[in-house]
């Protein structure tokens, strides 16, 4: 029986080693490390996983997962996962969350790229001439390029007339940089996520972990998706 207020930690890196101060001093965390292998024992009795593991790490930590039918938020990018991800997870019975990007704040500017692309196809005739760009900073040591999240973020924006390109740099060691431009004729809008902090990954993991894992059905799901619809009740709730 899966423990309640036990988590598996997998990947105590630059973002997985600030966990542990977003969770309740009595929760127990099974860290594991290069030192510190994984157990069946934590694999099996964990109330769900959090992963921040390198990508070729993941990849191959895919199946086991599975096979332990361990509820999961995964903010590993860059993976190629199963295409058939979605009905293995059914047929476990288990939830999965995936997130290119667990800062509350890089969604609510991925939900603002959704409202934007839905306006310049609700008004072409308004926004004639207008185009799109994003470029995306980070650190020097990341792997994917662009991003996850900027991909995401272009995403998020929709099918539109002209293309919007995405260019990306790597430098120093940013912990992630994203400005969407909305460019007129006369006028741009620029809008810029920084992170000042990776904590801020983590700690949106960590509460996904505690509050959306518990309450989703077994599959496949996207943390911005599910973060809307979380706000979205909240407010139900509330009026």
């Amino acid at each position: 029986m899966r423990t309640p207020s036990r988590y598996l930690v997998l990947g105590a890196g630059r973002t997985g080693g600030h966990l542990p101060h977003f969770f309740p001093e009595d929760t127990q965390l099974d860290i594991v490390t290069s030192t510190n292998p994984i157990t069946d024992d934590a694999l099996h009795n964990a109330a769900a996983a959090i992963v921040f593991l390198p990508t070729v790490v993941m990849q191959d930590m895919i199946d086991t997962l599975i096979d332990a039918r361990i509820p999961a938020v995964i903010g590993t990018t860059a993976v190629r996962w199963p295409r058939d991800l979605n009905q293995r997870l059914v047929d476990a019975r288990t939830p999965w969350i995936l997130g290119s990007n667990f800062s509350l704040g890089m969604n609510l500017l991925v939900s603002i790229a959704s409202f934007l692309g839905d306006t310049l196809r609700t008004a072409p005739e308004a926004f004639a001439n207008t185009t799109l760009d994003i470029h995306e900073v980070h650190h020097t040591h990341k792997q994917d390029k662009p991003s996850g999240s900027a991909v995401t973020l272009h995403d998020a924006l929709g099918s539109l007339d002209t293309p919007v390109p995405i260019t990306a740099e790597r430098t120093g060691d940013v912990a992630g940089r994203h400005t969407l431009n909305l460019n007129l004729p006369h006028e741009t809008l620029s809008l810029t996520h920084d992170v000042r902090d990776r904590s801020v990954f983590a700690q949106g993991a960590a509460w996904a972990a505690q509050h959306l894992l518990p309450e989703l059905e077994p599959g496949l799901h996207h943390f911005q998706q599910q973060l809307q619809n979380h706000l979205r009740n909240q407010r139900h709730d509330t009026a």
